[in-house]
């Protein structure tokens, strides 16, 4: 059976609706883009983190360092498995959308403006037999 079928009588804008409201999450939750639970090394200039999730628009990172909601923000994540050829960086401009105070931290959300990936010169890693790391 066809969906339009199913949903007759109701016209196109109404199904259309139907297809939207379909796709919001029931939670409240706004992302736009599923987000990965991950923690990652992040580098700032100024300091170092580690991400709790990420996704392609945003990330969230927990640091010791102050920031202000508003604020344009540069950070990298290490991907140290992606490339069998080594570990590369994720170079990322963006922007705090909000600051959250933790213990002895400070929670950061950032949305994600432009990203690149570059290679960091490390040499990966192969796992032998024996669980030694082997320089490739």
């Amino acid at each position: 059976m066809y969906l339009a079928s199913l949903l007759w009588p109701l016209d196109e804008s109404a199904i259309r609706w139907i297809m939207v409201a379909m796709t919001v999450p029931l939670s409240g939750d706004r992302r736009q883009t599923p987000r990965i639970v991950v923690a990652l090394p992040v580098e700032r200039e100024s300091g170092k983190g580690v991400t709790r999730d990420v996704s392609i628009s945003g990330a969230f990172f927990e640091t010791d360092q102050s920031l202000s909601p508003g604020a344009s923000i540069g950070f990298s994540m290490l991907l140290e498995h992606v490339d069998p050829l080594g570990p590369l960086r994720l170079r990322c401009e963006g922007w705090v959308v909000r600051v959250v105070p933790r213990e002895n931290k400070v929670g950061v959300a950032v949305a994600i403006k432009d990203y690149r990936l570059e290679p960091t010169g490390q040499p990966a890693l192969a796992t032998g037999p024996w669980g030694r790391g082997l320089a490739v």
